[in-house]
């Protein structure tokens, strides 16, 4: 990680839960930040923590669903901090309910936040990185989108491209000193649905914790790129049951109270 020490880092998403350990997680390891969100006050309330680190840390509110906004984003960032080294696609949003009822508004607006957002700030930034030989992407997936979510299914759709995008890109990067990784947590404690609708998970089904992303984004950098996933259960063992048997998982996930919790959330959604 000393070979990281004081490159830039431009992250989405900031302020969220996620968002907030990453940012602490890589502040502490020498990184300089540039923090990325809608909401500029909770920006620079946590810029002014952070640069107790002793890093340099820049705050830019920005709106990725904006395409102007979006567009301008690293030049606006690379002005104020320098060239940028490592992109950090963070910023999300979750969709709970059942596909019919759904806004059909919501289905763009998940989409374009999700999958749309990371491809086209990455698109901006990539060139000058291969230019370089230097850089890296991290995308912050979701396993719903290897296992398919319903109740949850454009949130699962989104997330199931952006995977599979960076996994095509980081074969496409190969020998260019590039690197692509997505990062697929399991179901987060504290952050996403559970602090929007403070519903809690099943106990059988386990949770990770934000700092445990965030340590899987550490640990990542000094990688060769993929997919990385975060979960307290064996996760890849039923990704595999699922293309093989998908009954057999299905019916183990309605036992184990997948189902009627997604079902709740939906519920929940319409309160």
């Amino acid at each position: 990680m000393e070979t990281l020490k004081g490159q830039l880092a431009l992250l989405t998403g900031a302020t969220g839960g996620i968002g907030r350990a990453i940012a602490r997680a890589l502040a502490h390891k020498g990184l300089n930040l540039a923090l990325v969100g809608r909401n500029k006050t909770a920006l620079d309330g946590l810029r002014t923590e952070l640069l107790g680190t002793g890093v340099d840390v820049v705050a830019v509110a920005a709106d990725l669903t904006d395409r102007s906004q979006r567009r301008n984003l690293p030049i606006r960032v690379a002005s104020r901090a320098g060239e940028i080294d490592i992109l950090i696609n963070n910023a999300g949003v979750t969709q709970v309910g059942a596909f019919a009822e759904i806004d059909p508004e919501e289905v763009r607006s998940v989409l374009e936040l999700n999958t749309v957002a990371p491809m086209l700030v990455s698109r901006t930034v990539l060139p000058r990185m291969i230019e370089r030989k230097a850089g890296h992407i991290v995308n912050i997936s979701s396993l719903a989108g290897r296992v398919g979510l319903p109740w949850a299914s454009v949130y699962a759709a989104s997330k199931a491209a952006l995977t599979e995008w960076t996994l095509a890109l980081n074969t496409e990067l190969r020998d260019t000193g590039v690197i692509a990784t997505a990062i697929a947590p399991g179901l987060v404690s504290d952050a996403g649905m559970f602090a929007d609708l403070a519903v809690k998970a099943p106990a059988l089904l386990g949770t990770s914790t934000p700092e445990a992303v965030a340590e899987a984004v550490v640990s990542a950098l000094e990688g060769n790129g993929g997919e990385v996933i975060v979960s307290s259960r064996p996760a890849r063992g039923v990704m595999a049951a699922r293309a093989l048997a998908p009954g057999v998982v299905e019916s183990t996930a309605r036992r184990l109270g997948l189902l009627d919790y997604l079902r709740s959330l939906s519920g929940k959604r319409r309160e």
